[in-house]
């Protein structure tokens, strides 16, 4: 479970959406050390896979 990423979260399901119908596009997690990027990415990709 993330906690306080859902607008981050749902601007990234967002994009999943775009690039399954052919729109590509670059998104960059950027941040301090230690504030949950990687975090965030894996929670991105479990979503993905459900």
């Amino acid at each position: 479970m993330l906690v306080g990423r859902d607008r981050e979260l749902e601007e990234l399901e967002g994009a999943l959406a775009r690039l399954a119908a052919g729109f590509g596009a670059l998104y960059l997690v950027s941040g301090e050390p230690g504030i949950g990027k990687t975090r965030l990415a894996a929670e991105l990709v479990e979503r993905a896979r459900a």
